[in-house]
């Protein structure tokens, strides 16, 4: 008799966690429908360096290519963090402007701090820091 009732609460609880799971693991892809078309310009902000630049029309291609691959999972407050600032402003051809700021497990769109996957996040950073021109803009 006390099995017949404990089986059904462990299944329940089963049935919970892997809820939750899924729940906490599931993201969204926000940028997985932009095209580089719609792109006007792509700024790009180091601290350090303290440097600032311009993406051309070919590297912001392949910026949105980057962007198409980024995954948010939930909204956080962070910590202070320590390490190198890179923020990507994009504007739009329709009049929009949205910033970026990826940083290892973590991204900040427009503003709003979101747990994104490590791979996407550090591939901007890397992206930034591989695209610095010999002559850049001094902030």
């Amino acid at each position: 008799m006390k099995t017949r009732l404990l089986l059904p609460g462990i299944l329940g609880l089963v049935v919970l966690s892997i809820g939750i799971v899924v729940w906490m693991t599931s993201g969204t892809h926000p940028f997985s429908t932009l095209e580089a078309n719609q792109i006007e310009s792509v700024h790009v902000r180091m601290i350090p360096p303290s440097i600032q630049y311009e993406l051309s029309n070919e590297k912001a291609e392949e910026f949105c290519k980057l962007l198409n691959d980024v995954v948010t999972y939930r909204t956080f407050s962070p910590e202070p963090m320590t390490g190198q600032f890179v923020e990507f402003t994009v504007q739009m051809q329709n009049g929009e402007i949205h910033t970026i700021q990826p940083f290892a497990n973590i991204i900040t769109i427009d503003d709003v701090t979101y747990q994104t996957a490590y791979d996407p996040s550090e591939a901007l950073n890397h992206f930034a820091n591989q695209n610095i021109p010999d002559s850049f803009t001094h902030s």
